[in-house]
């Protein structure tokens, strides 16, 4: 699938498959893609092998565009595009989604455009076309980055997507730098590395806006659990001593707790109860909303960094 988009099936679906090829009813429609993939899943294909075929169609394009024979790689590009696009439909109407699937599918497309734009630097040297044989290997690059963008952004739990030249984008665009016999070529291979160098800055520029918002709300949650901490240890020095000890020896008596419940999560508190992950984890945020209720100045500080940020 391009960029590795195979979509992953709805959980509340309790659609019946058939007991024989495993086929969704709600896939089916009248579309000349969806007969395809309905013979496909009738043949009981898997969708890794659709993957490995689009592999080896990929590297059969790449011999016929090395040795010049651009129309025929153009018709290659076109059965590996589709092949491309059938696996994650055979997937999903075959119920046989799977993280082992996604990676090949992942995997398979960084192959297949190293392949193909690989060899028309080879077309490109053979005919002594000198630097501009650099041309598809700074379309690869380029495209590589483009992924990895997305990629390392959906990692972190933001949105990487968009962009004018993006995966399938660049397969179109060299289809059609290809189908003129090669007197286009030059200024369309230009023309997609302006426009995918173009797609890097707009999605390194959209997914920098996304980290600087979370930044900011992280060093404003950071800001305000330090004053709540620094008021309410001057309302503590402002109570006499035998206030104070008292205070010094809860918070004793909590450490000696803590440690031992981490030694033994499954032991007892003093109240007899155990100690659940769950618990523990909302610690923090338990003790967050315990200074947002005690703390009668709190809302002065967000007024206050709010212009901050």
């Amino acid at each position: 699938m391009i960029d590795g988009r195979r979509k992953s099936a709805s959980s509340g679906n309790s659609t019946e498959l058939d007991p024989i090829n495993r086929i969704d009813p709600s896939s089916k429609s009248d579309s000349f893609g969806s007969k395809i993939n309905r013979f496909l899943v009738a043949t009981r294909v898997t969708p890794n092998q659709v993957t490995t075929l689009g592999i080896a169609l990929a590297l059969v394009c790449a011999y016929f565009i090395a040795e010049g024979y651009f129309w025929i790689g153009v018709v290659m590009i076109t059965i590996s595009g589709l092949t491309d696009f059938l696996d994650g439909a055979v997937a999903r109407a075959r119920k046989m989604i799977s993280i082992r699937g996604k990676f090949l599918d992942s995997v398979s497309d960084r192959i297949i455009d190293t392949f193909i734009f690989g060899s028309l630097s080879w077309y490109l040297i053979a005919h002594k076309e000198g630097e501009l044989s650099l041309l598809p290997l700074a379309i690869l690059a380029a495209g590589f980055v483009v992924s990895y963008e997305r990629a390392k952004a959906e990692s972190l739990g933001m949105s990487g997507k968009g962009g004018l030249m993006e995966r399938a984008e660049r397969l179109i665009g060299l289809g059609v730098a290809i189908s003129f016999n090669g007197i286009i070529l030059v200024p369309v291979l230009i023309l997609i590395l302006a426009l995918t160098a173009v797609t890097i800055i707009h999605r390194f520029l959209n997914i920098w806006g996304q980290a600087s918002i979370i930044d900011n709300a992280d060093f404003v949650y950071n800001e305000w659990l330090a004053y709540a901490k620094e008021r309410r240890q001057k309302r503590l020095e402002s109570r006499g001593p035998h206030s104070q000890e008292r205070f010094r020896l809860q918070r004793l008596r909590k450490s000696a707790e803590e440690r031992k419940d981490k030694k033994d999560p499954q032991s007892g508190s003093k109240f007899g109860f155990k100690s659940s992950r769950r618990s523990q984890a909302g610690s923090e945020r338990i003790k967050v909303a315990r200074f947002r209720a005690n703390e009668s100045s709190s809302s002065v500080f967000f007024k206050r960094t709010s212009k901050k940020y």
